[in-house]
């Protein structure tokens, strides 16, 4: 068998409005933005973010038949460990985020809640 290993995996959430996801991302979840790839039109076709040790790329959508390889015949789903779950949902709630699903708290203690972002993704925040 062939060894090697993976440098890092990086979640890509396309996007028709490139702007409003990424001051979504930037200014409500905390991200920063690393870098940009803009073409020679100018037109920014990825925005690689980063919070923390984590990455977060939003690429541009191009419609269903220019779509990269990346949604599956069962769909998509983003877990996000997270410390600080009440002043993380207590900021979504202040910014008016679309909660999906309001906190849950499990017999462990460990809670759960969900969000929409802008572009109607569900990220589903547990800690």
């Amino acid at each position: 068998m062939v060894e090697f290993h993976f440098d890092s995996l990086t979640p890509t959430l396309n996007t028709e409005d490139m702007e409003a996801t990424v001051l979504f991302y930037t200014i409500i979840l905390g991200f920063e933005e690393e870098r940009r790839s803009e073409g020679s039109d100018g037109i920014t076709y990825q925005c690689l973010l980063k919070k923390d040790d984590y990455y977060l790329q939003i690429g541009l959508h191009f419609g269903k038949n220019k779509l990269p390889a990346s949604v599956g015949p069962l769909g998509f789903t983003l877990w996000i460990q997270v410390d600080g779950m009440n002043e993380l949902y207590d900021t979504c709630k202040k910014n008016g985020v679309n909660i999906y699903r309001d906190i849950i708290e499990y017999d462990t203690g460990e809670k759960y809640f969900a969000i929409k972002d802008i572009n109607g993704y569900v990220l589903n925040f547990i800690g």
